[in-house]
């Protein structure tokens, strides 16, 4: 995940999938500090912990299909890097995702995160 132009292509990723509201899976695999994976938190927006359990559902199939459609067929760069976790035996890292310059959790104004 290098942010100089050298290295565009090391930074430049696919979806393959949307895995959750703020979650997707990409290709290539992503390198961080001796990790990788192809799975991809989004940094920046999520839902409110306030929300109820039939409202969580509602808004995440929402938000899975702007996100897919948002993202689906164009290259996204992967910047700052926040952390690495698993999830189930996979990596995932929580990271800034751009699409042509623009942080993708802009999109998103309504679950922004501080």
């Amino acid at each position: 995940m290098e942010t100089q132009t050298t290295e565009r292509k090391k930074s430049m990723f696919r979806l393959l999938g949307v895995i959750g509201s703020n979650t997707i899976r990409i290709t290539p695999v992503w390198e961080w500090n001796g990790n990788s994976g192809t799975i991809v938190n989004i940094n920046g927006y999520a839902f409110p912990e306030s929300l109820s359990q039939p409202i969580k559902v509602i808004h995440g199939y929402i938000l899975q299909q702007r996100l897919q459609t948002l993202i689906q067929g164009f290259e996204i760069k992967l910047l700052n890097p926040v952390s690495v976790y698993r999830i189930g035996d996979e990596n995932c890292i929580k990271c800034d995702v751009f699409l042509n310059g623009v942080n993708i959790a802009n999109y998103f104004p309504e679950y922004k995160t501080k």
